[in-house]
């Protein structure tokens, strides 16, 4: 049985040289920009070069990280650095950026691209859109199930990477904001500052007309780590997801030691070896393996349809080992705890345990073998543990022994004769990852006949099957010798020594781009550098009234009514879809166009951020009922879906898009009419972007949200009902649930039709100041998000910024401004933050 390429997780050399030598077929690491772990160590340029000649003399494929959101100014700097990696023959780079994929096929047309997991790709027609682009591998959401998976993987023609162990993010990734809307840190970016693995309660807030909340309640629940994740491990159910035709098999893990990686890729390694010879079931020892390296609890993820507590891990965030037992007594004279063992798990000497109770922790060493009798073990412990304690093993010693058996060595075939002028010629043979390589070099010096003692066949074959630290083991030697004559034993050395230097030349060539290719290639660059105008000399167009408009976000019939009560331009309507009942939605939706026809307000259907399958079939059912005529999306294959279907449809992209530079906008204005751009954006990468769009022949119009809670997190987890043990609790009218931090902050959550949770910022995006500065960037349509807040916040918000936009363009009274801000100040939630247009992104100089 054919079985996936298994890929691992490298941000050391050290890592790298024990996935190597456990077993993995491809690697994945990232450079010192452009990557999404940049708390990783990473490599430089002259590091990523080295990394590749030694995976690739192994026959390990290299993949580096390039999935990080790129700016118009940071364009031609991200162009370079693949080109650099071309050069050097890396396998394939993973890409989030739209606009960088689509001019690294322009480009570097031979660079191997995979969609990475960033590009929340989770539908068919999203894979389809990407195998279209130019992709060769698509890395799926983690939040997709098996079956989808495989739907896909039979599908699509593109090959389809999964992860299968390691953390799993809360948020679909490329979707979070959370740590940039808190702190500036941009996952994004490779920045997370991890703010699901922190502890929050769980609180029921009254809100007024506007939505703000005036009192809250604290909702008593046992466990804090509310958006705490267990780790994936699909390890026991591993020929199940061989079976589904993916091509690779991804461990998660560049933040972590090369001690997992030498454990974690070892274990895979072996099963998928068994899987291929048809002879496999999983193994106590490597699962016990496996949580003894690192775990937060093993969940089967999504892929495998785990979901709520059991995909969830509450109670703590960090690594759990393994549970030995719970503590019965503690001896403080002798300090000493009494532990009642709950397996066959002993700990011994060396072994790293921590003892766990409400509100303590204390972790140690164990330095003297333990002592075990009757099901009790007696461990030293100088500090005071609580009776009831539960007791974990979080590091085995000696848990490395025997994982990585030596070093991966590259397999070499010799082949030695004589020339016409009895001169050894020696021809050696490597396999390699784009065919065999062989190579021959003949030695300077001829073989005569001997005088005393000649050489035998077998002291031949000893001097060249010596291949002593090198990374080549001989696998087989065959010597064509009459016999009969003497060389000196150096000069055979020597020679060997030459074969296996022009192995290691010819097996690096061979992994490069040819002189040719990497000429067109830097001409190509060149021609770009030139072309590539500063847009600062382009004058931008001077907006009158006529040519701004305000779009308006909501969710029910009552925001509507407030939105075209309070004169806007658009109506984004994303009201909860009921997948087994389509006929509420379609008369919900119907309502809510009479309404905008009424008021000569343009309507468009807001579709969710995550759009799977099931949503889709049921979404054009509906759209073709309601004869909706405007829709709106964050995702390609949604888009897709629709023009495949309803093409005389509109479509408008969503800021889900994660629009960060030009040349996205020009790829996507090929199917958007209007495109929302990124709130991660300050305020001069806005700039820059808007310049250099306007200089675009054909461009879509642009839009920024310029008031509202921007979505921090959609999750497939339902926290709500999770957390609560009483499911009535559910019921909210006139309330709102949230998670409150550690500083007071509460972030308000949503769960919608499809039982997914939205986390929104705490603190309410307020860009009143900044309008001015909008409008002079070009952009005309500025959004307010009004989802899931009264009618009245949408109407009166509505009208101000109808007022500020009319002030802004007219030049006029300043006093009327700081007016309008206090009304929108006090309809505002939490406080108002102007984020990143103001301040930036938290990111280390270049």
């Amino acid at each position: 049985m054919k079985v996936p390429e298994l890929l691992a997780p490298v941000g050391s050399f050290e890592a790298l040289d024990v996935a190597i030598n456990a077993g993995a077929d491809a690697v994945y690491l990232g450079g010192k920009r452009f990557g999404a772990r940049h708390y990783a160590a990473n490599f430089d340029l002259g590091e990523l070069e080295e990394a590749v000649r030694k995976a690739h003399f192994r026959e390990v494929k290299v993949y580096v990280t390039v999935n990080t959101l790129v700016s118009d100014f940071e364009i031609p700097d991200a162009l370079e650095y693949l080109v650099q990696l071309y050069e050097m023959g890396v396998d394939a780079v993973l890409v989030q950026d739209l606009g960088l994929a689509v001019l690294a096929r322009e480009l570097v047309p031979k660079l191997e691209l995979h969609a990475s997991t960033q590009m929340t790709i989770h539908n068919l027609e999203g894979a389809i859109w990407a195998a279209n682009m130019g992709f060769e591998r698509v890395v799926l959401a983690r939040e997709m199930a098996l079956d989808e998976v495989e739907k896909i993987a039979r599908d699509a023609p593109i090959g389809v990477e999964i992860f299968v162990h390691g953390a799993l993010c809360y948020c679909y990734s490329g979707q979070c904001l959370l740590s940039s809307l808190i702190g500036g840190r941009s996952g994004n970016r490779g920045m997370c500052a991890q703010p699901c693995r922190k502890p929050y309660d769980l609180v029921l807030g009254w809100v007024d007309s506007y939505g703000r909340i005036l009192r809250w309640k604290r909702v008593s629940l046992d466990e804090k780590y509310l958006m705490s994740t267990k780790d994936l491990a699909i390890y026991p159910y591993l020929d199940e997801v061989v079976a589904s035709g993916v091509e690779a098999l991804k461990i998660e893990g560049r933040m972590r030691s090369s001690d997992y990686a030498a454990v974690v890729v070892s274990v895979y390694r072996r099963a998928l070896d068994k899987i291929a010879q048809g002879e496999w079931s999983p193994s106590e020892e490597d699962w016990m393996k496996l949580a003894l390296t690192f775990n937060r609890d093993f969940t089967r993820g999504y892929l495998l349809g785990d979901r709520g507590r059991d995909l969830m891990g509450r109670d703590q965030p960090d690594n759990r080992g393994v549970l030995v037992g719970t503590v019965v007594s503690y001896d403080s004279r002798r300090r000493e705890a009494a532990v009642q063992l709950e397996g066959d798990l002993v700990p011994g000497q060396g072994d790293g345990l921590v003892f766990i109770w409400p509100g303590g922790e204390v972790g140690f060493v164990l330095r003297d073998v333990p002592n075990v009798r009757d099901g009790i073990i007696r461990l030293g412990v100088y500090e005071m543990v609580e009776r009831g304690a539960k007791v974990h093993l979080t590091r085995r010693a000696g848990l490395l022994a025997g994982t990585v058996s030596g070093t991966r060595h590259i397999p070499l075939d010799l082949k030695m004769s004589l020339d016409e002028e009895m001169k050894p010629v020696l021809e050696g043979g490597v396999p390699c990852l784009k065919g065999d390589v062989t190579v021959t070099v003949t030695s300077s010096f001829s073989m005569e006949v001997a005088k005393r003692r000649p050489l035998s066949r077998e002291d031949i074959e000893v001097q060249l099957g010596k291949m002593g630290r090198t990374v080549f083991c001989v696998r087989s030697l065959e010597v064509d010798y009459p016999g009969g004559l003497f060389a000196p034993l150096g000069e055979l050395n020597r020679l060997r020594r030459d074969l296996l230097e022009a192995v290691e030349a010819r097996l690096v060539e061979s992994s490069r781009p040819s002189f040719e290719d990497v000429n067109d290639v830097n001409e190509r660059l060149k021609i770009f550098a030139r072309e590539w105008k500063n847009p600062s000399t382009q004058p931008l167009p001077k907006l009158g009234l006529e040519d701004v408009s305000i779009s308006v976000y909501t969710s029910d019939l009552d925001g509507v009514k407030g939105a075209v009560g309070g004169r806007c331009a658009r109506v984004y309507f994303e009201p909860f879809i009921r997948l087994d009942d389509p006929h509420e939605a379609i008369e919900t939706i119907k309502k809510a166009m009479r309404l905008c026809e009424r008021y000569n307000v343009e309507f468009a259907w807001k579709w969710p951020k995550i759009t799977r399958r099931s949503f889709l079939d049921t979404a054009i059912f509906i759209l073709e009922e309601t004869e909706t005529k405007v829709v709106m999306v964050d995702n390609i294959g949604a888009a897709k879906t629709i023009k495949e279907n309803v093409p005389h449809v509109k479509v408008l992209g969503s800021s889900g898009l994660n629009v960060w530079n030009h040349r996205s906008t020009r790829f996507l204005g090929e199917i958007f009419e209007r495109i929302t751009i990124s709130p991660e954006l300050s305020s001069k990468e806005i700039e820059e972007l808007a310049r250099r769009v306007h200089l675009l022949e054909k461009h879509p119009e642009l839009e920024m949200i310029v008031q509202g809670d921007l979505e921090a997190m959609v999750t497939e987890n339902d926290l709500i009902s999770t957390a609560l043990k009483d499911q009535s609790d559910l019921s909210t009218e006139g309330k709102i649930w949230g998670l409150k931090d550690s500083t007071q902050r509460i972030f308000p959550l949503v769960t919608d039709g499809e039982d997914r949770t939205h986390v929104f910022n705490a603190v309410e995006t307020c860009l009143f100041d900044h309008v001015p500065d909008v409008l002079k960037m070009g952009i005309c349509s500025l959004s307010i998000d009004a989802r899931w807040r009264p009618g009245q916040y949408a109407r009166a918000m509505t009208k101000v910024y109808k007022e500020v936009l009319e002030l802004a363009i007219l030049e006029e009274d300043p006093e009327r401004l700081f007016d309008l801000k206090k009304r929108v100040r006090k309809m505002s939630r939490g406080g108002i933050t102007a984020g990143a247009f103001v301040r930036g992104r938290k990111e280390p100089l270049p």
